[in-house]
């Protein structure tokens, strides 16, 4: 009997995991349940959105910044790119996963698996960062980039880095980190 059940609760998982797109190795923390599939207008916890994925602070990108092992990728949209930017990142666009999250996109430039696992085969760590996670509305891009990048694309979490403070977050505390005409809000042109 409880054989029989265990792997019934063990069928359910395996055909939860197939049918979402989820690893079964992937473990989203507490507070982030749910980012991945829909817009969340609320501050995120301040730990890391899943399992094996670090979050790093402004110093720790300060430091890494121009260090080649690393990739610092800013997944807004361009218009926020070009706008302000951590000095040295890459941009591409990252909404969440599903058809609701593909009407967001404002570019062809999107990131993807491919991408990632481009710069994950070659040794090198992503940083994957929007605008403050901490915020009143919350940028939930970047976090819903490592989600995906973990869960669904099952890249290893050792070289996915979730940056929460984002360009919002570094902006006024550290104005030597970012570049563009518009480093403070409404961080775009409308």
């Amino acid at each position: 009997m409880f054989e029989s059940k265990f792997f019934s609760r063990l069928a359910a998982l395996s055909l939860l995991f197939s049918v979402t797109g989820l690893s079964a190795e992937c473990a989203i923390n507490p507070g982030f349940e749910g980012l991945n599939t829909a817009v969340k207008g609320f501050p995120v916890p301040a730990t890391s959105p899943v399992q094996g994925v670090e979050r790093l602070g402004i110093a720790q990108v300060e430091a890494l910044r121009n260090d080649d092992r690393y990739v610092l990728v800013d997944v807004r949209p361009p218009a926020y790119f070009q706008a302000c930017r951590i000095k040295g990142s890459q941009n591409f666009e990252y909404t969440f996963a599903g058809p609701e999250g593909e009407k967001l996109y404002k570019t062809e430039k999107r990131l993807n698996k491919s991408i990632l696992e481009g710069w994950t085969s070659q040794g090198k760590t992503v940083v994957l960062f929007c605008n403050n996670a901490f915020g009143k509305k919350g940028c939930h891009r970047a976090a819903n980039a490592a989600i995906t990048a973990v869960c669904s694309w099952n890249l290893p979490g050792n070289r996915i880095k979730w940056f929460a403070e984002g360009v919002s977050g570094t902006a006024p505390k550290y104005p030597d980190l970012v570049e563009g005409e518009l480093c403070q809000p409404p961080w775009h042109r409308k």
